[in-house]
């Protein structure tokens, strides 16, 4: 506790060193370049990643592919977008940097009246090209093929996620054909089908799948989400039934109803959504913090899932040869206890039809994650390598034994 405090008094001092060397201007707006950079940044690598799925090997260009569309830029709009999002998230103590808005603040920059600083121009010259000149392409060149050697495990780990994903995704086509899906299983199917089909199959799902639960929340979102990043404006009724349904849906679709309801020129309302965001988030935060971990000492409750939505789970689970057990739990939790929190607790055991690819405990875990059907916040723990107390706790949960 001590040296936080300490180590954010020296986030702030670097700040004033920035301002004093560069100028206040200057290192104000390379601050936000950063914060909008780095959103940018996040859905480069989520992109590059995604090919693991479908490849078996790393890229050998991936920093030159983030360099190339960091430099071809971005919209105005999604920049201001990332930016006010960024202004919007408030100094926690997660992190010894401070929020964007009170470094800001402490900069004096352009924070005058309430009104928001002004976005920065585009970057034309970047401190690489100024320093490194004609040297610059060899130095890609060599962070590509250190990155591909870095990440071949890495990425070894997710291909394997990648097709027993799209294993799945066949499994769970040919069981469609063969009977009704619940609902959480045909949205499953309508993910898979956008990561492994296209994504114009997986808007026609999710229409059908919404005509069947109009008021089931991420089905909603999902495609209202998808139909907006295809510039089609009957999306926004869609992430707004989501809100109404589950208002933590605006945490997630916040960015793509804001930068339409802005585009749209409908302000006053983008700015209440904004407000909303504002007041939503440190509660959604210390949410997630207090489910990050799953003790042998918290309060576990019976699931109330229903037992088609049981039966789903069970199938989805033997598809697994390394599942001995399986537990299924609800655990109590203090904030926003209307989202419900589910503990699946899987034992593994040694897959004797398949010896040579048979899955580690964590990896088993993992993939199990990947695909469960199961919207809503699900954790799902290997019971191998935990305390043999969690073990006892959550199969004396009446009715938690599944498989």
């Amino acid at each position: 506790a001590y040296t936080f405090v300490l180590s954010r008094h020296d986030e702030y001092f670097a700040d004033r060193c920035s301002a004093q060397y560069a100028g206040t201007q200057n290192a104000a707006e390379d601050l936000i370049q950063i914060y909008i950079k780095g959103a940018e940044t996040i859905q480069i690598w989520s992109d590059i990643y995604k090919q693991a799925a479908h490849h078996a090997q790393p890229p050998d260009d991936a920093i030159s592919t983030v360099l190339d569309r960091l430099k071809a830029g971005t919209t105005p709009e999604k920049a201001q977008t990332w930016f006010e999002i960024s202004l919007a998230r408030p100094t926690d103590n997660d992190d010894t940097h401070p929020s964007l808005a009170d470094r800001l603040q402490a900069y004096g920059y352009r924070y005058q009246n309430g009104k928001l600083p002004t976005l920065p121009l585009p970057v034309e010259q970047t401190a690489a090209d100024s320093f490194l000149g004609h040297d610059i392409d060899w130095a890609v060149s060599l962070l590509n093929a250190e990155w591909q050697k870095e990440n071949a495990q890495l990425w070894q780990r997710l291909h394997q996620g990648g097709q027993m994903r799209s294993q799945f995704f066949q499994q769970l086509s040919r069981r469609a054909q063969a009977q009704p899906l619940t609902v959480e299983a045909a949205l499953k199917l309508a993910l898979l089908t956008a990561e492994f089909e296209s994504e114009t199959a997986a808007i026609t799902q999710l229409r059908s799948l919404v005509q069947q639960a109009p008021e089931h929340a991420i089905a909603n979102y999902e495609l209202g989400k998808r139909l907006l990043q295809t510039d089609q404006p009957e999306g926004l009724a869609y992430l707004e039934t989501a809100i109404r349904q589950e208002p933590l849906s605006l945490l997630y679709c916040f960015e793509p109803l804001y930068r339409h309801l802005k585009r749209q020129g409908q302000t006053d309302k983008a700015e209440s959504y904004l407000q909303a965001f504002r007041q939503l988030l440190p509660t959604w935060q210390r949410a997630q913090k207090e489910r990050q971990e799953i003790g042998e000492t918290d309060p576990f409750i019976p699931h109330t899932l229903s037992p088609r939505e049981v039966e789903q789970i069970i199938w989805q689970l033997t598809q697994f040869l390394e599942v001995r057990e399986a537990y299924l739990v609800q655990r109590q939790v203090t904030y926003l206890p209307e989202s419900k929190c589910y503990v699946l607790g899987i034992v593994s055991q040694f897959n004797r039809q398949n010896p040579m690819n048979s899955l580690q405990s964590w990896e088993l875990v993992e993939l199990i994650s990947q695909t469960l059907c199961l919207s809503g916040d699900v954790r799902v723990v290997g019971l191998n390598d935990r305390p043999k107390t969690l073990y006892q706790r959550l199969r004396h949960v009446q009715g938690a034994k599944i498989v």
